[in-house]
């Protein structure tokens, strides 16, 4: 109950600081308070981040794709700030040797215009593009599955989609391209980023089968789940030619985000502007 309460007082007093702030005319651009913390340099720390923080993969790559469980639909996110969306049908465990679509970051790992199914009476498997192993988008020759895209789920665990928008799909992506599988809104998120800013003494590329950047990402995770998120302060990268095999990185859900995220004992400088454009100490929190 001591910690508790230690908590609490020290969530009241930032907050108090954010109010101040917001009164006495310390800068603000696109809600990013001039507050800096001597364990991680240089940070500026989001207002939003204490209801709506995630931890973000940045995408290097011109395109990532997310399959939504929720509403059977894949969407083709662009840099150009254009998404195109395809009906989809996933898995599930009603049929027999059948398995729910497992939820998780991946990237493409494979493609082919035409892959067998040995598991499944050497089906045909079109304009395969494999993310998850034996788990992939595909088209099949008979239409029969059309009446389920965008609906419910219908197959053994693949991704089925429409042969003319498995072949659209299959000719805009290569190995390497970001997949999320969602059911849920995640607690790990993507978003682009220009390669001019990445710093590389600094941001973490990830690369094939590095199992110290699979212990990070799961850090990462529980950091952010439990209360620690700012603790995440470098940026961790998929450049789009990254192959994640064979694993992929849990995505977590945003649910059980605690709404207010700490920095580990850590001390936060608070800065007035001054009449000069430069920044005047004004007071420190101890966390």
């Amino acid at each position: 109950m001591k910690h508790k309460g230690i908590i609490f007082a020290l969530t009241v007093e930032l907050l108090f600081v954010v109010a101040i702030i917001s009164m006495s005319g310390i800068p603000t651009t696109q809600n990013h308070l001039f507050l800096h913390i001597n364990k991680h340099s240089n940070i500026s720390i989001p207002l939003k981040q204490y209801t709506a923080m995630r931890d973000t993969v940045f995408v290097l790559d011109s395109t990532f794709i997310i399959i939504d469980l929720r509403d059977q639909m894949a969407y083709l996110n662009r840099r150009n700030d254009t998404t195109i969306i395809y009906k989809i049908s996933s898995g599930t465990n009603r049929l027999h040797k059948g398995i729910i679509t497992p939820t998780g970051l991946f990237t493409v790992q494979n493609k082919t215009p035409l892959a067998t199914s040995r598991q499944f009476n050497n089906a045909e498997l079109l304009h395969w593009i494999g993310f998850k192993g034996n788990v992939g988008f595909h088209g099949l020759k008979s239409t029969t599955y059309y009446s389920y895209l965008g609906k419910r789920p219908s197959s053994h665990g693949c991704i089925r989609i429409a042969r003319h928008d498995g072949e659209d799909l299959y000719n805009r992506v290569k190995r390497g391209t970001p997949v999320m599988v969602i059911d849920t809104a995640p607690a790990r998120v993507l978003a682009f980023a220009e390669p001019i800013t990445i710093n590389p003494e600094k941001d973490i590329l990830l690369k094939n089968n590095n199992h110290i950047h699979k212990s990070i990402m799961e850090l990462r995770l529980i950091n952010l789940l439990s209360g620690k998120g700012l603790d995440n302060n470098r940026r961790v990268i998929l450049d789009g030619s990254t192959v994640l095999k064979p694993y992929g990185f849990e995505i977590g859900k945003a649910s059980e985000i605690p709404k207010v995220q700490r920095a580990s004992m850590a001390i936060i400088y608070v800065y007035k502007a001054a009449k000069d454009n430069t920044y005047v100490y004004q007071k420190a929190i101890n966390f």
